[in-house]
Parts: structure tokens; C-alpha cells; sequence
């Protein structure tokens, strides 16, 4: 199989190419923003391409239509946010060419894309695991109950997100945005939790393994995890994913706090910890082929729990 990964620099695709290389026959084709000299990753594939970001996205369109209809890709790996929402909006155009992008529908994605809608899907049907949000440009601010959370809308990585201590810093931080673009939510503050999985809607399939998130770094990223058994966060996560109509792989962020586990976001992608699931026995990556192959995904029964990872820098020399 040919497979095309997009920022194949980051945690997410790097992980992705050096398990699919594993297999001889596999031919991976990376792209990302940065030339090559700059990304280990690329020196570790079968071919790599520079590509316009997805901020100029005509040309970051046409190049990867270029390379899937040049290279005969199969299978068109998408990991960073704003790609996999563009990407879902514009399936067709792959499909036409002989790729299958794997991410779930625009629809679903876009829901998980906007935290507002987020939010306001889990108050009418998941309130259990509801954090209180609302619209920035909507509140009064003279009524919040400080300190609060405010982030974008459609963020990701914690770029712009911030607690907030009380109303003279609000009206600061909001002099340099636009607050129709942010929500802001009750501050929790507790224990991390991620859930990993993959949803086969096709099957009537979910499986997911849950990691607790011993050290986070300010991306939010785990960089100290353990996996652990949590059957409540498991069926949570499988209702929420199957309301929205999720299909793929993705994760679900929590926050644990007196008794309550509260939604952070809905990922509508592989997460920067794929590694720590596939290393625990849950293939992400095969499940991810077979849903989008139309096959039924593997319930792996012997996952690994209460194992601790951890992740360090290492150093390259690339030329």
C-alpha cells in the first residue's frame, strides 16, 4: 500500500511512518512545511515533499492532489487540525485521483472542530461530562465567577488558551482578539485524562484505551503518561463519538475534579500519544487502514494497563 502523511514532523505522523515502514512492502510519502534537512522523519521514508501551509489553501490543495495523483497514493494521512477539517470538506477531489483521506466526515469533524457546538452537544445529551461554556463576545463579564478558562473556538495545542483571575485581566486579554471567535468556561482544575480510539461505525465497533497524564506539557501534550482501565471513560467517550457521528480514529482530553470528569475537547485525529497506545497492544494505525478499507477493526482484548511512559528529546545530526 502507498500512504501519503502530512507534517509528517510532528509526534503524530512520525509515529505513524516508522510503524508503517515496518511493514517492506508499505512505500510512505511525507510532506510538511519545513524542508527536509529540518525533519528526522523525512530521512526515514520513501519520499518526502515541501508543501504550502494549510493557511494558503489553494496551492496546499493542489500540491498534495499533485502528489497523491504522482506518487498513486492510497491512503492520505491528515494529523494537524485545520488540515483534517479542509481535508474532510474536499474528500471528493482525493477520491477522484485514487486516495482515500482518512478522517472522519466534515460534519463530524466540524463539530469537534468548534468547541462551542462541542459543548452544546454534550449539555443536551452528555451533562455528566459538561463543563459550563459560553460564547466570550456573549457574557457579562461583571457576572462571571473568576478565576475562568477562555480558549478559541477552533484552537488547538493551547495555543490562546489562559485562566483568567479576574475582570481586569478578561478586559485585557480581549483588547487583542476577537471575542465572537472564543469561549470561556468555569476553571477545573485536576488530573488529565486522554482517551485513545478508533470507531468503526460501519461494524458497530469502538475500541479505546485510556491514559492518565502524569507529566502535560503547556501544548498540552502528555510527555509522562500511564495507561489505565476506566471503563466509565470508555463508554462515555463511545456514546459522545457515536452521537456526533465520529468514525475513525481521534481522542477525547478530560479533566478530573471531585468526583466529576469533565470534557476538554474532542481530537478529530490521531493524537500526539499514538505511540503510548500502540506500544500497549491498541493498533491504531492497522484499525485506521481497516475502517477506511471498509473492513472491521480489531477488538484487541489484551491491552496493556497500568504501564508508565515517557518521552525525551533526542538529537539528530541531519546534515
Amino acid at each position: 500500500m502507498r500512504f501519503l502523511l502530512t507534517a509528517v514532523g510532528t509526534n503524530n505522523n512520525s509515529t505513524v511512518a516508522k510503524y508503517l515502514k515496518e511493514t517492506p512492502d508499505n512505500y510512505v510519502v511525507g510532506t510538511d512545511i519545513y524542508p527536509a534537512e529540518y525533519i528526522p522523519a523525512s530521512f526515514e521514508i520513501d519520499k518526502f515533499y515541501r508543501v504550502p501551509s494549510i493557511y494558503e489553501m489553494e496551492d496546499y490543495k493542489q500540491s498534495l492532489l499533485n502528489i497523491c495523483k504522482k506518487e498513486r497514493i492510497d491512503f492520505l494521512f491528515p494529523v494537524i487540525d485545520e488540515e483534517v477539517y479542509f481535508l474532510a470538506q474536499n474528500k471528493h477531489l482525493f477520491e477522484a485521483a485514487g486516495t482515500t483521506v482518512c478522517c472522519s466526515s466534515a460534519e463530524s469533524v466540524g463539530i469537534c472542530r468548534n468547541k462551542f457546538k462541542t459543548f452544546e452537544t454534550v449539555k443536551e445529551n452528555l451533562p455528566e461530562i459538561y463543563t459550563k461554556t459560553s460564547c466570550l463576545a456573549d457574557v457579562d463579564a461583571t457576572k462571571l465567577s473568576f478565576p475562568v478558562f477562555v480558549k478559541p473556538s477552533s484552537g488547538r495545542a493551547s495555543n490562546g488558551c489562559k485562566k483568567i483571575n479576574n475582570k481586569a485581566e478578561l478586559d485585557l486579554y480581549m483588547t487583542d482578539i476577537d471575542a465572537s471567535e472564543y469561549i470561556v468556561q468555569e476553571y477545573v482544575e485536576g488530573e488529565f485524562f486522554t482517551v485513545e480510539f478508533v470507531n468503526d461505525i460501519k461494524h458497530n465497533k469502538f475500541v479505546s484505551l485510556v491514559r492518565q497524564e502524569l507529566v502535560r506539557n503547556k501544548n498540552g501534550c502528555g510527555v509522562v503518561v500511564k495507561t489505565v482501565k476506566n471503563e466509565y471513560l470508555e463508554d462515555v467517550t463511545n456514546r459522545l463519538i457515536n452521537l456526533i457521528g465520529f468514525y475513525g480514529a481521534g481522542n477525547c482530553e478530560y479533566i478530573f475534579d471531585k468526583g466529576k470528569y469533565y470534557l476538554i475537547e474532542i481530537n478529530p485525529r490521531m493524537s500526539a500519544g499514538t505511540d503510548y497506545s500502540m506500544r500497549s497492544g491498541l493498533d491504531i494505525i492497522e484499525n485506521q487502514i481497516k475502517i477506511f478499507s471498509g473492513q472491521e477493526i480489531d477488538i484487541d482484548k489484551n491491552l496493556k494497563y497500568d504501564k508508565i511512559y515517557a518521552r525525551r528529546y533526542e538529537t539528530y545530526e541531519l546534515r
